[in-house]
C-alpha cells in the first residue's frame, strides 16, 4: 500500500464566489439594492452572499445566470470549492492538535512501508493514518475500535501498544482484501493441512507462494506482514467481513519452528473458535482455555500430543535423535527442537542449529 496511490492535486487556494460576485456588480454597473431588485432578493441577502455569511444556493445561482450572464454552475462550482476548502482548512487544524494521537501509532514503519507520508505536518500524517483505518478522526478511530474484540496471548514480561497491534492487523487486513481466495470450506482446509505440513523442510521462498495457494484453495488468505515495534506478535487469525479467514504472520521470530507453529496455532483458531474474535498471538504468550485448544490442534496436526510425549519421557536427545524422530513425523527438526525447548525438555540454548531462518528476503 503506497500512500501515493490516492494523493490527489489540490490546490491551497479557493476563490470566494462572492468577491466574483462584487466584481460583476461594479461591471454591469449595479448597486447591490439593484441587483437584489433584479434577482427578486434582499438587499441584505446579496450583501451576505458577498461577505460569505450567506451561501448560494442552486435557485440563486440561476437568478444570477440570468441577470449576470455567467452560468448558474459557475456560481455553485465556486461556492462547493470554497465551501470545501473551509472545510479542509479547519480539519488541517484539528488535525493539527492531534500530535499525542499520532505519536502512539508506529509512524516511522508505516512512512517506510508507504502507507504515511515520510515528511509532512502533523496534520498530514494524521490524515494519511485515519486514511488507513478507515475512519475521519481519532475520536472516531477511538469509537470504531474500542468494540474490536481482541484475544491477545503475549508474554506478560513484554509491554505491547493496542495502537502497535490495530495498526499491523489492519495492515495485513488491506493486504488481504487484495488476495484472491476461494469460497471457504472447512473440510477442505483441514484436509489441505496436511499438504501443508509437508512444506515445513522447504526454505521460506520455496514454500512461500506454495502456502499461499493451497491456503487460498481451501477460502483462507495468508499474509506476510513484518512485525511492528511494541506488538510482540508472531501471527493472528481473524475472519475479514465475517466471512474469509484470515491467517497473518510476522516472522518475528526468525526460526522455522516458531514460523510454523505459529501457522498451525492460528490455523486451530481458524478452525475451532469464533469468527468475530481477532486471535492475537506470541507464541511465549500465556496459555488460556482457548490458546491450550489451539496449541493442543497445533501439536497433535505436527507430531501428535501422545507421541511428543512418548519421546520427552526418553529424556534428553540428541540431534541425530530428533532428526529421525522428525523425519518419522514428516516435519522439519528444527520444529521438534521448538517444541522440547517449550516443554522444558531441553534448554533454550541446546539443538539450535537444526533450526532454519525464516528471515525477509529483500
Amino acid at each position: 500500500m503506497n500512500q501515493s496511490d490516492t494523493t490527489i492535486f489540490r490546490p491551497d487556494y479557493a476563490v470566494h464566489p462572492g468577491l466574483l460576485l462584487e466584481q460583476e456588480l461594479e461591471h454591469h454597473e449595479l448597486t447591490q439594492a439593484e441587483f437584489a431588485r433584479r434577482i427578486a432578493r434582499t438587499p441584505k441577502l446579496v450583501s451576505e452572499i458577498i461577505s460569505g455569511k450567506n451561501p448560494i444556493e442552486p435557485e440563486t445561482a440561476i437568478q444570477f445566470e440570468h441577470v449576470l450572464g455567467i452560468g448558474a454552475d459557475v456560481w455553485l462550482r465556486m461556492e462547493a470549492d470554497y465551501r470545501l476548502y473551509q472545510a479542509r482548512l479547519a480539519e488541517v487544524e484539528r488535525l493539527a492538535a492531534s500530535e499525542t494521537w499520532l505519536k502512539a501509532f508506529p509512524v516511522k514503519e508505516l512512512s517506510e512501508w508507504g502507507a504515511v507520508r515520510r515528511t509532512g505536518s502533523t496534520a498530514q500524517k494524521a490524515h494519511d493514518l485515519l486514511a488507513l483505518f478507515g475512519v475521519a478522526s481519532p475520536a472516531a478511530f477511538q469509537k470504531r475500535y474500542a468494540s474490536v474484540s481482541v484475544h491477545y496471548r503475549r508474554s506478560k514480561k513484554l509491554r505491547a501498544s493496542r495502537e502497535a497491534l490495530l495498526t499491523w492487523l489492519r495492515y495485513g487486513e488491506i493486504v488481504a482484501a487484495s488476495e484472491q481466495a476461494e469460497e471457504y470450506n472447512k473440510d477442505r482446509f483441514q484436509k489441505i493441512l496436511l499438504k501443508i505440513k509437508g512444506l515445513t523442510n522447504e526454505k521460506i521462498e520455496e514454500f512461500h507462494p506454495k502456502l499461499k495457494s493451497l491456503c487460498a484453495e481451501s477460502g483462507v488468505v495468508f499474509v506476510l506482514i513484518p512485525s511492528l515495534p511494541k506488538t510482540c506478535l508472531s501471527g493472528a487469525a481473524y475472519w475479514t467481513r465475517g466471512k474469509t479467514p484470515v491467517i497473518q504472520q510476522s516472522l518475528r521470530h526468525k526460526t522455522n519452528d516458531h514460523f510454523w507453529f505459529t501457522f498451525f496455532h492460528e490455523a486451530g483458531h481458524i478452525l475451532l473458535h469464533n469468527s468475530k474474535t481477532v486471535y492475537a498471538d506470541d507464541e511465549n504468550g500465556t496459555e488460556d482455555g482457548i490458546e491450550k485448544e489451539a496449541n493442543d490442534f497445533a501439536t497433535e496436526l505436527l507430531v501428535g500430543k501422545k507421541r511428543l510425549r512418548e519421546f520427552i519421557a526418553k529424556g534428553p536427545a540428541t540431534g541425530q535423535e530428533v532428526t529421525k524422530f522428525a523425519n518419522d513425523c514428516g516435519i522439519h527438526p528444527g520444529i521438534i527442537v521448538g517444541m522440547l525447548q517449550h516443554h522444558g525438555a531441553i534448554s533454550w540454548a541446546q539443538l539450535n542449529f537444526l533450526k532454519a531462518k525464516s528471515e525477509w528476503t529483500k
